[in-house]
């Protein structure tokens, strides 16, 4: 026999269906620690028998199917399945290949099966019974099982010393022969006390049955003249019962013509209910027809307001148009008429400029020189002034910007409805919130992208200072519907202490979120409780480095934003615009106070350089003017006139250009002031279009309102009708009523006569077996007074015999017969436990023979295996009493060489592991198990022990298959298939299989 295949599913980690093909010779399992593999040499033990769970590692049965994992559900069922080859008749039964089926589902119900076929575990462990290979027998070993031998007493030493010795089966015959010679014995003894019992009682029971006798002739009389007086009053009753059928159907006319009447009137009824329906939906639908009528005048009113309104503005600003337009025609005309004055003074003063030029041309050198480091000055005093005008228009453009994101701010733009209400609530409660945490938090510009990245929706959690508050603004958001917010209450929310280790060389690390950004000492604890445990780390290759090295435990964000949760999800992409999110407003608005900062510096130092120009031309000038006091009078002369014609035309070009100014305006205020009063014509026309759409929907809602009254009044009427009509039904139903209370009456009397009659006819049957018609040929013609006196005779006559047992003829008679039945059964019982006796002989002595020649061998095979396995040394096992050859105990004695004699308890785990094995081993030379399955028993054994266990398997393993379940390398080297178990997702076993034998052929 050979043990082709193991199947399994649901049984403990494996959650999926697995087969293990096991071959001739040895097959070695293998994997690291938890991943399993003791769970086949458990499969088997468990399909064999097993039925203490604690053996199989378990604490109850259900710990056997699958428990699930974080990723897998548990399963209700576990099963596996044994395949065995049988082409060597080894196992009792008529197949080649025999299938042992165990399965357990988490109700706690079992199923057993051979080969598909239901069947008990008393059929499993009967069928495996002397074969090697009980799920208790020294054919399956693990760790514990061999304390368990060594520990075990001399009488549970025995049992495996049995199994080897296959007698086993015997024993079990033996214990159900003595049981069924106990229960014998035991029935033998309680048929001879009902013997004795039956005999005392059979005496008393022949008298008894002659005045039973008697007894049952008086009572046939009695019996006639009861029937007599039966028949009579079932008579009487049934002339009474013809008196109430009259009557009854009296009574169901009566009800029929009531419930027409009824039935008429509730048609009706059924009828006004419809009408009344028809007229409620033309009710609604005319109401739903008015309100869209009264709707549309609302809107359309709403309209005419707005356009009066829009009209109003519209005439002040045509108004305000026209008058700046004739302010600026004004303006215009006082400024051409000094143009002509101002053009002939400039002609005046060239010409006489002309006259004294030839006389200052000496002078004029210098003069030109002084011109032109004036002019120099005053080009350096415009650039000053130009940079000066663009510092101011950044200040004034960085300042618009400051205004625009702080009303941002003030608004809480971005932030949901909820937070935004809690946070501009005007409640008592409102001195209970802090703030949002965005508004808590100062972050560094580099930072601001991870810490938003970190907290994401949490930048809108509402801080509070107890869970009073906090509750206060939720009932407010329920109570008006504002959605949802998230609070955190400073007297509630608890930190918990980061113990992470950071490895000290880690490239890139920043350092924990909480501790990059600034907050209040009052508000720490939020932070901490929203950032302490996430790190920041510069780049995403360093983060994604770290997070390998930390075994992907940490939340890591980098300052680009990316974000690594534990686990190993990654998220990253593009950004939103920074106007959306408040860390960055804060951010941008402080960015622009420091710049209007330094470009008012700036602007300060361009008006002390244009100070010190304005002074350096001021010294030039005077320089220039003490020139001109030094020349001729014809040189200041000219100067006068040249400044004279300059005046002039600088007053010209001021002149002209306000002319062009005014101008521009009015042509700007001309085409504005047209398009207004297009604006004004439009409205004014969308005005009247108004008021003709509302004329007609004011007559649409007055025939409306008209229809709904009249289909109103119907309605009223019909509920008059309606009521009308349920007090008629009310009244019939009253009527009918009292009709039916008189027929239920008469129905319940005569149902009385009926259930007296009824009893009457039972009472012939089931007393005398005899219908009326057939009771009325029996009757007996007797007046009833005379009836009366004859029952009276027979009454006396019967009490003067006394109490009479009227089973006593027919108890006499089948006591007599069980009398004869039990003496019988005791002869039969004599003989089965004569029988017994033999058998329970004869089993002993084959037993007591067999196990004599199996200790002496394996006495001896134990000897021989354990010198070659300790290299030397003793050991022998024992009886405890050898008088007592079925009953004796088994004791083992080892001596390990260079030691004395010592008990099995203080040998080490490598001698008390190589003792089993040598035990194992003469069990397996005296009589070859099909199988053997071994669960780690080399794990104690050093290298060089290891080499002899695996000479000694591979010696063995041409009789015995075995399945080794090991961590040893020497073990694994003589196997010749190797099974890996693995789990690859959380706490589910798989399998992998390799033949050593072709893999060494392919190298």
């Amino acid at each position: 026999m050979q043990l082709k295949k193991l199947e399994a599913y649901g049984f403990k980690s494996f959650a999926d269906k697995i087969e293990v093909d096991f071959d001739r010779g040895i097959t070695a399992i293998v994997g690291p620690n938890g991943s399993g593999k003791s769970n086949i040499s458990d499969a088997i033990k468990w399909v064999l028998g097993e039925q203490n769970v604690r053996n199989i590692r378990g604490v109850k049965a259900e710990d056997i199917i699958f428990a699930g994992s974080e990723s897998r559900r548990s399963m209700g069922v576990a099963e596996v399945s044994l395949y065995f080859d049988n082409n060597d008749g080894t196992l009792p039964v008529d197949f080649r290949e025999v299938v042992v089926t165990r399965r357990l589902f988490r109700t706690g119900e079992s199923e057993f099966y051979i080969n598909k076929s239901r069947c008990r575990l008393k059929d499993i462990v009967n069928l495996f019974a002397d074969s090697g290979i009980g799920h208790d027998s020294m054919g399956i070993i693990s760790q514990n099982k061999m304390d368990e031998i060594l520990n075990a007493r001399p009488e549970e030493k025995r049992l495996f010393f049995e199994e080897a010795a296959g007698i086993s089966k015997y024993r079990s015959r033996k214990k159900e022969a003595m049981r069924k010679l106990e229960d014998t014995e035991n029935n033998l003894q309680r048929v001879h006390d009902i013997l004795g019992e039956i005999e005392n009682q059979l005496e008393p029971l022949a008298e008894g049955a002659a005045k039973a006798k008697r007894y049952q002739e008086l009572q046939e009389e009695q019996a006639d003249l009861q029937l007599t007086g039966l028949y009579q009053h079932y008579q009487r009753l049934q002339a009474r019962r013809g008196e109430f059928d009259q009557q009854l159907q009296e009574k169901k006319d009566q009800e029929l013509a009531a419930n027409t009447a009824k039935q008429l009137i509730e048609s009706r009824s059924a009828q006004l209910d419809g009408e009344l329906l028809n007229l409620e939906k033309n009710l609604e639908q005319l109401a739903q027809k008015r309100q869209e009528i009264h709707n549309s005048l609302e809107e359309a009113d709403s309209r005419i307001k707005v356009l009066e309104e829009r009209r109003r503005q519209g005439k002040a600003n045509r108004q305000r148009h026209q008058q700046q337009i004739r302010q600026q025609q004004a303006a215009m005309a006082e400024a051409g008429e000094g143009v002509a004055g101002l053009e002939q003074a400039e002609k005046s003063a060239q010409s006489k400029k002309q006259a004294v030029e030839q006389e200052i041309a000496v002078k004029r050198q210098r003069a030109k020189e002084l011109r032109q480091s004036l002019t120099e000055l005053r080009q350096q005093g415009q650039g000053l002034n130009q940079q000066k005008q663009k510092i101011q228009a950044v200040i004034q453009s960085a300042e618009g910007r400051v205004q625009v994101l702080e009303r941002l701010q003030s608004s809480y733009e971005g932030f949901g409805r909820a937070v935004k209400a809690v946070l501009k609530t005007q409640q008592p409660w409102k001195a209970g919130i802090c703030g949002a945490v965005a508004e808590l938090l100062d972050v560094p510009g580099k930072y601001v992208l991870a810490i938003e990245t970190a907290l994401g929706g949490s930048l809108q959690n509402i801080v509070t200072k107890d869970t009073d508050t906090a509750k206060a603004a939720i009932a407010m958001l329920k109570a008006d519907k504002l959605g949802r917010a998230t609070f955190l209450p400073l007297s509630s929310i608890v930190v918990r202490q980061n113990r992470e280790q950071l490895p000290a060389q880690a490239k890139g690390i920043i350092g924990w979120a909480h501790q990059v950004v600034q907050v209040d000492n009052a508000y720490s604890k939020v932070a901490e409780f929203l950032l302490g445990r996430t790190l920041v780390v510069d780049t995403l290759e360093n983060a994604l480095a770290l997070n390998k090295n930390l075994g992907q435990r940490l939340r890591i964000v980098t300052l680009e934003g990316e974000l690594l949760s534990p686990g190993g999800a990654l998220t990253g992409g593009s950004q939103h615009h920074k106007e959306s999110s408040f860390l960055n407003r804060r951010e941008e608005i402080a960015q622009l106070h420091q710049e209007l900062k330094e470009k008012q510096g700036q602007g300060e130092a361009l008006a002390s350089q244009l100070a010190q120009l304005q002074e350096q031309y001021e010294k030039l000038d005077e320089e220039a003017e003490e020139l001109s006091q030094s020349t001729s009078q014809l040189e200041m002369n000219k100067t006068v006139l040249e400044q004279q014609a300059i005046r002039a035309r600088e007053q010209i070009l001021l002149r002209q250009r306000e002319i062009q100014r005014c101008q521009a305006a009015i042509d700007s205020q001309t085409e504005e002031l047209a398009v207004m009063e297009q604006e004004l014509s439009d409205s004014m026309a969308e005005i009247a279009e108004l008021m003709e759409v509302c004329q007609r929907q004011q007559k649409a809602y007055a025939k409306a309102d008209e229809e709904h009254r009249g289909v109103y009044q119907q309605r009223l009427s019909r509920m008059a009708e309606k009521k009308n009509n349920d007090k008629e039904i009310r009244e019939a139903g009253s009527r009918l009523q009292a009709i039916q209370n008189q027929l239920h009456q008469l129905d319940l009397d005569a149902s009385k006569i009926d259930y007296e009659l009824e009893q009457s006819q039972d009472k012939m049957l089931s007393e005398y077996g005899l219908i009326p018609e057939r009771a009325a040929e029996k009757v007996l013609d007797l007046a009833p007074g005379e009836l009366k006196k004859s029952l009276a005779a027979l009454d006396r006559e019967l009490k003067q015999l006394g109490p009479v047992n009227p089973n006593a003829p027919q108890e006499y008679e089948e006591l007599q017969k069980r009398h004869g039945f039990l003496a019988g059964n005791a002869e039969d019982l004599e003989k089965a436990k004569a029988d017994l006796l033999q058998l329970i002989e004869q089993m002993e002595q084959v037993m007591t023979k067999q196990f004599g020649d199996a200790f002496v061998k394996i006495n001896e095979y134990f000897g021989e295996i354990f010198v070659k396995l300790f290299g030397g040394g003793q050991a022998g096992i024992q009886l405890t009493d050898k008088e007592k050859l079925l009953e004796a105990g088994v004791n083992i004695f080892v001596t390990v060489p260079g030691k004395k004699m010592q008990n099995l308890s203080v040998l080490s785990g490598g001698e008390r592991a190589l003792t089993v094995v040598a035990l194992l081993f003469s069990f397996l030379k005296y009589r070859p198990a099909p199988f053997s399955v071994l669960d780690e028993i080399d794990a104690p054994l050093d290298e060089a022990n290891i080499g002899r266990f695996g000479k000694f398997i591979r010696e063995y393993a041409e009789r015995t298959q075995f399945i080794m379940v090991t961590h040893r390398k020497g073990t694994m080297e003589v196997a010749d298939t190797m099974y890996g178990v693995t789990i690859e997702d959380a706490g589910v076993s798989k399998i992998l299989s390799v033949k050593l034998e072709d893999y060494q052929q392919e190298n």
